[in-house]
């Protein structure tokens, strides 16, 4: 489902619960048919788990993979323009850009049911495995001393015996718990399954493994299928909120899956053919896991320094390296998803702090422009295929990790900080290619420049090295680029 049919589907929901509660003799009343609804919607789904396993032994049906979407196939210049603001060309109006797409937000999100303290277990009964460097303890299955009297079961079996064993009684609150700790979004959760199967069979076969995520996954609420390709290789098919690039999906019953393998990395992104079990075309098949990051994560603290400087204008502290790991394999999302995220508040507060009081006394014009050169000059560029060989948009935090960065990276911290620091709205604009800001002045200015919904909005690049707001790269002056998120005011 598309965000916008979703936003769409929201809004129907809220009309048709209003006029239900104008009809309804009070409030309680209202409270009373409410809790009806929630409590039919739950005693929905917790049937289709209970015949789950009937779906698993019934008909499979072959789909085909298709290779991964590139956010953008054109290769990246090696070396960043550089500009000469003495010598540039007159300024031209440059054609309106794509309207940003709608991006999944909080109000378009479930929220997690509150989970009592599960009562304390003996030590014995439980199992330490790792997560990212932090060392988790969770109650063991029953299933773990011996995995290999079960590698004969199918997929149908092996989901009658985890129901048989009752095992989402007990790990699905632990993992409930364990996120809510950590502050975990959809995708850590997931990780944090997959990493305690992993802990837990570790010599158990890719069946079983698979299996056990995907029954666990389906407790937890998401949408995730068990699939299986020709050559037996069992595969998670997984669906997401946002586009996912760079990995290989399929299509069912209008629901875009992807694909994921035992292995953790490998194997991102094959083609061919495979089948999964037929569902229900009613059935609640659970939710799309969000990629966003909506609320910063509380991990286990190791300080990183870090200093940048150009000219007058630093920054420097500390980070929590272990964010890390953690963040370097995130699913390559869209650009906005980036920006929308939140994974380190205090250091984000603290590099705005600091940017804002070394700009706060100057006009507007020349702050924008004295943070576009810091970002253009501070920070060293590579392409994402020399320095990881691999497309990777960094999160903010990222950019005061890692030695180099590229456009889109740039273009992340620099739009944060216009809007964070300095109040300045701004849009960020993808070309083929590359990826650039577009700032809106309180004054007008002779540069290059767009109209957006009346406002005039002027090219601040922070890859054009040496360019001042209001110099467009020559290649794109002619180019209608896409907005990929647009920062103004009212709208958080």
């Amino acid at each position: 489902m598309s965000p916008i049919v979703r936003k769409s589907s929201v809004v129907v929901l809220c009309v048709l619960i209003g006029a239900l509660s104008v009809n309804a003799q009070s409030r309680d009343s209202f409270e009373e048919f409410r809790k009806g609804i929630k409590s039919d919607f739950e005693t929905f789904r917790k049937k289709i788990l209970d015949d789950y396993d009937k779906y698993l032994e019934g008909i499979w049906t072959e789909y085909q993979a298709f290779r991964g979407i590139e956010r953008n196939p054109l290769p990246k210049p090696k070396r960043p323009t550089t500009a000469n603001p003495d010598n540039r060309p007159p300024s031209v109006d440059l054609p309106e850009p794509t309207a940003p797409q709608p991006q999944p937000g909080p109000q378009n999100r479930p929220k997690q049911p509150n989970i009592e303290p599960l009562p304390a277990k003996p030590v014995e009964s439980q199992i330490a495995f790792d997560f990212y460097g932090i060392s988790v303890s969770v109650s063991k299955t029953g299933l773990e001393q011996d995995p290999t009297q079960w590698k004969n079961l199918d997929y149908a079996d092996l989901w009658r015996l985890y129901s048989k064993r009752n095992i989402s009684a007990v790990i699905v609150p632990a993992m409930q718990q364990i996120a809510e700790v950590y502050t975990l979004n959809d995708w850590f959760l997931f990780e944090l399954v997959r990493s305690y199967v992993a802990g837990i069979f570790p010599s158990a076969d890719a069946r079983m493994r698979t299996s056990m995520v995907h029954y666990l996954l389906n407790h937890l609420g998401y949408d995730v299928r068990v699939g299986e390709e020709v050559t037996e290789q069992p595969i998670l098919l997984v669906a997401f909120e946002q586009l996912v690039y760079g990995r290989s999906f399929t299509e069912i019953d209008g629901q875009r899956y992807y694909l994921f393998y035992d292995s953790f990395y490998r194997d991102t992104d094959r083609v061919g053919a495979f089948k999964t079990c037929a569902l229900p075309h009613d059935a609640d098949k659970g939710r799309a896991l969000d990629l966003v990051i909506h609320e910063a994560l509380t991990i286990p603290y190791t300080p990183h320094a870090y200093a940048f400087r150009y000219g007058d204008l630093e920054i420097s502290g500390e980070m929590n390296v272990n964010l890390m790991p953690m963040l370097y394999r995130y699913p390559q999302m869209p650009i906005g998803c980036y920006t929308l995220s939140k994974v380190d508040d205090k250091l984000r507060e603290n590099v705005v702090m600091q940017i804002r009081q070394q700009l706060e006394n100057i006009p507007q014009h020349q702050a924008v422009d004295r943070l576009l050169q810091f970002v253009q000059s501070a920070f060293e560029y590579a392409t994402d295929d020399e320095q990881h060989g691999f497309e990777k948009p960094y999160f903010f935090e990222e950019m005061l990790f890692y030695p180099k960065c590229d456009c889109e990276d740039r273009a992340i911290f620099y739009s944060y900080l216009l809007w964070n620091a300095l109040r300045v709205e701004n849009q960020m604009i993808g070309y083929p290619g590359h990826e650039a800001v577009a700032v809106h002045l309180d004054a007008l200015i002779s540069g290059d420049g767009y109209m957006y919904e009346g406002k005039k909005f002027y090219i601040s690049d922070p890859t054009y090295i040496g360019a001042v707001t209001g110099m467009c790269m020559p290649d794109f002056r002619s180019i209608k680029p896409e907005i990929d998120c647009y920062r103004y005011f009212d709208s958080e």
